[in-house]
């Protein structure tokens, strides 16, 4: 992604962060509390969502230019997408499974093979995995293996407007049609097309969200934040709809196109974009750590406040991932360095 856009790294930040945040509010039976966490904390799920417009604008950024130019081999690509994204979620699978027989539940060897072949949300009935809250890492895999077609029907401006309109056809047949009835009905790569065809159209703004006269790009931003502010003022009422959660995460990735602001730039949400990944693979191994020591329990028991309680089991929470997830990274990019600097083996 082009240094410029630093800014969407803090945004993964944020969008990690508040994942976390909604599992943790959900998962511990805090819904309808209180009020004013129901209408932020409660929804805080959809930044799923903004992943995977981030994923497919990313990918377009990096390697659209050099697909044009016959600078680019598919093998490599998908050689550098697995190194990047196997080990961790390996590691999150093994944890899971250590945590699953110290918890004595015996898990079928045929859901350890579907989930360790990386492509589980092909399946019908275990489409979530062994790894819990993976089912978005399970998308973008099949994203990834479609990509080189994904990447014709997208190829310039027109054919990317093309395909937005055909997600968006995909999209309200599948929820009104195919998809009714269905169980884990939105981890269907048909039902979340539409957010990766949005991140490859943004992609074509970049030019003009760019390149205008600064006075222009002024008042631009100006618009685009005045939006943004009625969404979130009514956040409950319009985030209930799927297309304007499209909507305000698109606007807000055109606004970090053109001016990297101080929630993102800041030097907290830049280091958990870094490492949002492992964020949202691990904190779920976190939360079953301390749900079997009965942190929240003993939280509730203290702390009289839902709210205040909720607080500070989420502190707990994310000092726990942030910490681990952090100490993780720093080992693999170590080993994966070592690894890179090891002298290659020659026939002959």
């Amino acid at each position: 992604m082009p240094k410029r856009f630093e800014g969407l790294v803090g945004l993964r930040g944020i969008g990690a962060t508040m994942i976390i945040a909604y599992h943790m509010y959900v998962l511990n039976g805090y819904v309808g509390t209180n009020t004013f966490l129901d209408r932020t904390v409660g929804i805080g799920g959809v930044f799923v969502t903004l992943f995977f417009i981030l994923s497919s604008f990313s990918l377009m950024c990096g390697y659209a230019e050099k697909i044009r130019q016959n600078d680019f081999e598919w093998g490599q690509f998908y050689k550098n997408r697995f190194i990047k994204l196997a080990p961790t979620f390996y590691t999150a699978l093994i944890l899971h499974l250590l945590l699953n027989v110290c918890a004595h539940v015996k898990e079928p060897m045929a859901n350890i093979i579907g989930t360790a072949s990386l492509l589980y949300a092909l399946m019908p009935s275990n489409q979530e995995s062994i790894v819990m809250a993976g089912w978005a890492l399970g998308i973008e895999i099949i994203f990834y293996l479609i990509f080189p077609a994904f990447f014709e029907l997208t190829k310039t401006r027109l054919h990317a407007i093309l395909t937005l309109l055909g997600s968006l056809l995909l999209f309200f047949s599948y929820n009104s049609y195919y998809g009714v009835g269905i169980l884990n009905n939105h981890i269907n790569i048909i039902r979340q097309l539409l957010p990766f065809a949005i991140g490859a159209a943004l992609y074509y703004c970049i030019p003009f969200m760019t390149h205008v006269k600064k006075s222009i790009r002024m008042y631009i931003a100006f618009i685009l934040r005045f939006i943004l502010l009625i969404l979130f003022v009514g956040w409950d009422k319009f985030f209930q709809n799927q297309l304007m959660i499209y909507v305000a995460f698109s606007i807000t990735i055109l606004n970090q196109i053109q001016y990297n602001d101080v929630l993102t730039m800041n030097r907290l949400m830049q280091a958990l974009g870094k490492i949002s990944y492992e964020m949202y693979l691990f904190h779920m191994i976190i939360y079953r750590i301390l749900y079997y020591l009965n942190v929240i329990d003993l939280l509730n028991s203290v702390i009289h406040s839902k709210v205040i309680s909720y607080m500070a089991f989420l502190f707990i929470e994310l000092l726990f991932t942030i910490l681990f997830s952090y100490f993780y990274k720093s080992i693999f990019l170590i080993i994966r360095k070592k690894l890179a600097k090891r002298p290659k083996m020659h026939k002959g």
